[in-house]
């Protein structure tokens, strides 16, 4: 799960769409990791987006969740980073991992 406010969103979007745009291959964006990750097991330490052919989400050996995929793919991703009226959440689907993209208020998060 992607956990963000509506401008964490917002940041996150602008900021895989610049990487789309550009000629770097790569982008790291590291994760909040403070608190307790209940219900789930574990913080993953943020979302890496690396440009290449098939696309696929992953999570790594190094606890880090990894997109690939060619620009087109990654800027269908950016596309559900987008905050939904009243908030929500949205899904990634994808192999071998999918994603759920949810947007909060800053006290939830």
């Amino acid at each position: 799960m992607l956990r963000a406010t509506d401008s964490g969103l917002a940041i996150l979007r602008a900021a895989v769409l610049d990487l789309v745009g550009s000629s770097r291959e790569s982008a790291a964006f590291a994760a909040l990791v403070t608190g307790s990750p209940a219900p789930y097991d574990e913080f993953l330490q943020g979302l890496r987006i690396v440009k290449g052919s098939a696309a696929q989400l992953s999570i790594l050996e190094d606890r880090w969740l990894e997109l690939r995929g060619p620009a087109e793919s990654i800027a269908k991703f950016a596309q559900k980073l987008v905050p939904i009226d009243g908030g929500g959440h949205c899904h990634w689907y994808s192999m071998p991992t999918s994603l759920i993209i949810e947007q909060g208020d800053e006290g939830e998060i």
